[in-house]
């Protein structure tokens, strides 16, 4: 051409800004690529995907847990779990528990996936709760209640949870459990329908939580904050908690360097050495009870 020779580069390498060098193109961080699983390669990329056949949606719809196993044609429904008001549920991949709070029980429970051992985790001074969430790198167990607070209550869509490229919801006055793909809002599949008051859901698959290597439960309330550094750790799988030196419960947390934070159940303080909890007439803080 008149101003000589231009430079091209072949599928999978992106020229750089001296128009002559080419350089890899990283796929991987571009979303939407692959749908779990993502390796980058010079020139390509592969996607991996960990077992699809272990990906169950959890529909909390008052009286019953329902599981949806999607890879299965037709679809395998069937209820894992009973109660009176069930509002919302989370899973536990390391235990192969579920767990979920009863409004009308005022009681936070939990039971092996195929609905045996069940057993009352929590329930004094529980009001109306909304949302729970198992932090499985800090083994700490998360809810938030309206009554006191915590939450900011939604009444439609009710529950929502993302898996692969889809985004699920549930729709509590119009009795149906949808599903939508999340770049673009196409491939709109209805996978329950006439169930009553569907309110929580969760996707349970193994690749939502990858092996930790310790667990300690503490089961508490949270404040959104507390929520937000919970999922800051999910990609690390590690669990700062493992030796701490806290006197009742250890909190993940930004803080360098030891990335956790000590704190109280309620009626007792933090000393000064920020480890140990004393007994007093304090303000009442949003942590419960430890087991």
């Amino acid at each position: 051409g008149p101003f000589g020779a231009q430079c091209t580069c072949s599928p999978g390498f992106q020229l750089l800004n001296d128009s002559k060098t080419c350089d890899d193109i990283d796929e991987c961080l571009i979303p939407g690529f692959c749908s779990q699983q993502c390796y980058n390669e010079r020139g390509s990329f592969r996607c991996h995907c960990s077992n699809p056949h272990a990906a169950v949606l959890l529909v909390a719809k008052r009286s019953q847990i329902m599981a949806n196993k999607l890879i299965m044609r037709p679809p395998v429904i069937y209820p894992v779990a009973t109660g009176s008001g069930i509002v919302t549920v989370d899973f536990d991949r390391e235990t192969s528990r579920i767990y979920w709070a009863d409004a009308t029980q005022k009681k936070i429970w939990s039971a092996f996936q195929n609905g045996t051992e069940k057993r009352e985790v929590f329930s004094g001074g529980l009001m109306v709760p909304g949302t729970i969430a198992v932090d499985w790198v800090g083994r700490n167990l998360y809810w938030t209640d309206s009554v006191l607070e915590n939450i900011e209550v939604l009444q439609h869509p009710h529950g929502m949870t993302i898996f692969e490229d889809s985004v699920y919801w549930s729709e509590r006055y119009t009795s149906k459990v949808v599903s939508t793909n999340k770049f673009h809002g196409g491939n709109i599949t209805v996978l329950f329908n006439n169930i009553y008051q569907p309110m929580g859901i969760v996707m349970d698959h193994p690749i939502k939580q990858p092996a930790g290597t310790y667990f300690k439960y503490a089961v508490i309330t949270s404040s959104i904050s507390l929520i937000k550094l919970m999922v800051w750790f999910l990609c690390l799988a590690i669990n700062p908690c493992r030796e701490h030196l806290c006197t009742q419960l250890c909190l993940l947390s930004t803080l360098r360097p030891r990335y956790y934070t000590c704190h109280c159940q309620s009626g007792w303080k933090l000393d000064s050495d920020q480890r140990t909890c004393i007994k007093g007439r304090f303000s009442t803080c949003n942590v419960i009870v430890q087991f």
